[in-house]
């Protein structure tokens, strides 16, 4: 028959059964130790231990007895009592590799200890020794004729198996009839079963023969690094997985980590089957697979996942970079569920983890040099909460620590007891105190309820002080009288049972309240629904000076039955008003009153707007300054009284929940234009929040520093100076010229420098300045001429208070440079404006010169060749000399003639390049030649 599982619901809380007090105590290498405390659910560092050993393989266990006092623990050589003193017998064992302990089924005096030798040359293999804890005046001690009894896990036939005869790997399973246990170990490809029930170990095991078959040379380590392997049972009983590695064999052959595998496991046969070889896709890996292995594996409470902690080979060279690893173990498809938990690159071995009393799993990183010990061999990591979905999975790199210091004799080293939920019987809880749940309370006249999980097969016995309660065989029991209680559930199927405690204490009375109001503020939609902060309205209804605790439901059922706890932080009523109920309990009995707080939401005064300006005159305008919100106070605090208190918030929401005041004077962070929100509060209650509009002034957007030309020309005429605005801003601002002017504009006919003040009544005056600068029509006062040349020019010189720039016929575009070169022979209109409009100049001239061809065709267009452009200004009467390629002459023209016709003495010369020499007036001489063409 399968063992039955209890579940019920009291209080909000799940009465699944929970840890035993059997693992409350874990003591372990080195001199460390952890009380899981099973009412509180803390987990608290013990240094009294005395597992000292400098040989990290020996692997340590403990046992408590059910009310989580400590019996013995071990490090597989020596045990020890709760007085942390060797047992007079307790000594000499061979468990250097491994070792557990368990009670007797049906014998509640007697607990084995089972051994692991793991030498590396004659093994002793698996041992197993009897402790009496009567003996040793109570404190127990190892019964001297069943002391390291081997069990057979070898072929005794084969010499090399009778050498190492088994490995480290050690676990158990308790049956679905909870009436017998399996002690399983593994050599080879071979598990061992041996049945420990009332009538002791039997030593002839159940042996399932299974994949991997490891081989011998795993064993044969020498005196070099030991075999690294792990054995866990699931907490559900059905699945047994394994880990094997060796640090000095490569073990990576393919995408996963060998040497880690999970089996179905039978509890009431103890057959083992259908392996399966977990393995980790190579991209999550991300690395040479060589050299990378599994070091330990276990289960979380509710058997649904399967961890493993894996690293590399730090001997290959290699960073160990340990990791820890999750498959869904409840699905058929375990391979592809696979999730990497945790990594480091902290040189460290991967180490082992350990289901915990508290359901969290505890990870023992490796001691690489117990005199260089670290951190993380002071502390041990938590899998918080190993059952959740992944993206919620917490695991805390240091949550426990284990001692204060920093030397080596407190630290955590190989592994922790090894502790299975499945082994003990099953705790209840039978009190609704969330904060003990191993105590309840008689408040005032009342009385208590105890109250385990109903099932209908169940059979109930009730104790008090360890005496049955007659007529008492229900799943409640009431309870008026202090005293120590205790439930015990069993089922006629089988011997599995449930026991429940509860320790009754008679308290004071409950906390004094009374029923209260609380108001708050509408939102900007004015439906009558707001957030409240619940919290702050504790002191309206609780009237005790006692320290309590605070819980707020919707309904008095609710608040009775504590469940569905409404959010203190953030409540947003749903109807208004609406009543909500307080549970309020004392901290140190728990017993507990119930007010009600009705809710009333406010209309928010919407209607009023505050406006508080400001200037952004310094620096840039960005629109960002600071603002006395204080000064509003007396503006916002019109409707009310002055003891009211206000304060500013930069939302409605914070506003109505009280929460982020701003503190005056506020920087505002939204530009120019922002809204906060005063809230106006009396006691805790809202009674208005009033918009505070923020806004920013500055200058108008003109330009501050103008230039303007003065013409000199039109003097004594003025010009108008305006301040840069727009026709419809002029009526906003008022003025003061430098003039003494108080108009928007002033004329002026001087050239010089005038300001205006331009302010609107506020601290945000500007000043613009206006620059006059003089101008004028240019002067000329001569222009010089250079022709008769090949390079014919014209300088232009003129006077005036402008800036100028020059053209001639031709070239459209003004310059500022006054001398035109290469220009040909012709008549030009040169042309001087002021670049600031204050008038052109202008004046024809002439360029003469010798004329580059002519055409005697009879046309009346170039028919003859002389000098051209004469002006009054160039007193030519030279003569000019033609001559032909040849130098003959050909023709003299003379001053004031028609020219060359292009004849010689008659006849027509032909077409050709012809040569002159001109000599002027001054006895200079000038050369060239020109074309005749016809």
């Amino acid at each position: 028959m399968m063992k039955k599982t209890l579940t019920f619901l009291f209080l909000g809380l799940t009465l699944i059964s929970y840890s035993q007090n059997e693992g409350a105590f874990f003591y372990f290498n080195n001199n460390g130790g952890i009380y899981f405390d099973q009412c509180t659910g803390a987990a608290t560092p013990l240094f009294d231990g005395q597992s000292s050993s400098t040989n990290l393989d020996s692997n340590n266990s403990s046992i408590s007895d059910e009310f989580g006092n400590l019996l013995f623990y071990s490090n597989g050589l020596t045990v020890y009592d709760s007085n942390h003193v060797a047992l007079p017998n307790g000594g000499g064992l061979s468990g250097n590799g491994n070792s557990l302990i368990l009670p007797k089924p049906g014998d509640e005096n007697l607990y084995y200890i089972f051994t692991i030798d793991l030498s590396s040359t004659t093994s002793n293999g698996m041992e197993y020794s009897v402790i009496d804890k009567n003996l040793n005046n109570q404190d127990g001690d190892i019964i001297a004729t069943q002391k390291r009894i081997p069990l057979i896990t070898y072929n005794s036939n084969n010499t090399e198996e009778s050498t190492y005869k088994c490995s480290s790997k050690l676990t158990a399973v308790k049956s679905e009839d909870c009436s017998f246990y399996w002690i399983i170990t593994h050599f080879l490809d071979r598990f061992y079963a041996f049945k420990l029930d009332e009538n002791g170990v039997d030593s002839n095991p159940v042996v399932s023969t299974s994949i991997p078959e490891v081989p011998m040379s795993f064993y044969a380590f020498g005196n070099s690094v030991p075999p690294i392997s792990d054995l866990k049972v699931s907490p559900t009983g059905d699945k047994i997985a394994m880990t094997y590695s060796n640090a000095e064999s490569t073990v990576i052959t393919d995408s996963s980590p060998k040497g880690l595998y999970i089996y179905d496991l039978n509890p009431n046969t103890g057959v083992i089957s259908n392996p399966i070889n977990l393995t980790i896709p190579p991209e999550l890996i991300g690395f040479d697979l060589v050299d990378y292995f599994a070091i330990s594996v276990e289960f979380s409470q509710d058997g649904k996942y399967l961890y493993a902690t894996t690293e590399r080979d730090s001997d290959s060279g290699y960073e160990r970079n340990p990791r820890i690893w999750r498959w869904n173990s409840s699905i058929s498809s375990i391979n592809a569920s696979s999730e990497l938990v945790y990594e480091t690159l902290e040189y460290i071995g991967g180490g082992s983890i350990q289901l915990a009393p508290n359901g969290q799993i505890y990870h023992v990183r490796e001691l690489l040099n117990l005199i260089e010990a670290t951190e993380f061999n002071y502390t041990l990591g938590v899998i918080e909460n190993p059952s959740a979905n992944f993206e919620d999975l917490v695991y805390d790199e240091f949550g426990l620590a284990l001692n204060f210091g920093d030397d080596s004799t407190v630290i955590a080293t190989n592994t922790l007891p090894q502790y299975n939920p499945q082994w003990f019987s099953q705790l209840i809880t039978i009190t609704n105190n969330t904060l003990d749940k191993c105590k309840a309370f008689i408040c005032g006249a009342s009385s208590a309820m105890l109250t385990a999980p109903d099932d209908s097969d169940a059979i109930y016995k009730w104790y008090k002080d360890d005496v049955l309660i007659t007529n008492s065989d229900t799943s409640s029991l009431e309870v008026t009288v202090e005293g120590d209680y205790r439930v015990e559930v069993s089922f006629n199927s089988n011997d599995c049972s449930y026991v429940g405690y509860a320790e009754v204490i008679e308290s004071s009375d409950a906390p004094e309240v009374t029923d209260a109001t609380a108001y708050q503020c509408d939102g900007s939609e004015n439906d009558g629904l707001a957030s409240f902060r619940l919290n702050k309205y504790i002191d309206l209804f609780v009237l005790d000076s006692r320290e309590v605790n605070v819980r707020f439901y919707e309904t008095l059922e609710e608040a009775q039955e504590n469940i569905n706890e409404l959010d203190q932080n953030d409540f947003r009523n749903r109807i208004n008003p609406q009543t909500i109920y307080a549970a309020v309990s004392n901290v140190d009995d728990g017993c507990f009153s119930i007010a009600a707080l009705e809710l009333v939401v406010s209309p928010s005064d919407g209607g009023r707007e505050i406006v508080l300006k400001n200037c952004d005159s310094e620096g840039e305008f960005d629109g960002f300054s600071t603002f006395d919100l204080d000064s509003t106070i007396p503006q916002i605090l019109d409707n009310f009284s002055s003891d009211y208190r206000v304060t500013f918030h930069e939302t409605l929401e914070n506003a109505q929940i009280d929460e982020l005041e701003l503190v005056s004077p506020y920087a505002n962070i939204t530009a120019f234009n922002q809204i906060v929100y005063a809230r106006v509060d009396s006691g805790g209650n809202c009674e208005g929040i009033i918009e505070v509009e923020l806004l920013i002034e500055g200058p108008p957007d003109i330009p501050l520093n103008v230039e303007l030309i003065y013409c000199q020309d039109i003097f004594p005429n003025p010009i108008e100076l305006n301040t840069g605005l727009s026709n419809a801003q002029i009526s906003e601002f008022q003025y003061q010229w430098n003039t003494g002017a108080t108009s928007p504009t002033i004329s002026i006919n001087q050239p010089g420098e005038y300001s205006v003040q331009i302010s609107n009544g506020t601290d945000c005056p500007i000043e613009r300045t206006i620059t006059v600068i003089p101008s004028s029509n240019p002067i000329i006062e001569d222009i010089i001429i250079n022709d008769l040349g090949t390079d014919n020019s014209i300088e232009v010189l003129v006077s005036g208070d402008g800036e100028y720039e020059y053209s001639i016929d031709g070239i459209d575009a003004f310059t500022e440079n006054p001398i035109f070169n290469n220009l040909p022979v012709g008549i030009y209109n040169v042309r001087i404006r002021d670049k600031n409009g204050c008038g052109i100049s202008e004046e024809l001239v002439s360029v003469s010169g010798f004329p580059k061809y002519f055409s005697p065709n009879g046309d009346g267009v170039n028919d003859t060749w002389k000098v051209k452009n004469l002006s009054s200004r160039i007193n030519f009467t030279g003569t000019i000399y033609i001559y032909d390629r040849y130098g003959k002459l050909i023709h003299i023209v003379l001053p004031n003639s028609s020219g060359w016709d292009g004849t010689y003495e008659g006849s027509r010369m032909p077409e050709s390049d012809y040569w002159f020499k001109a000599v002027l007036n001054n006895g200079e001489t000038l050369r060239g030649h020109f074309a005749l063409r016809r």
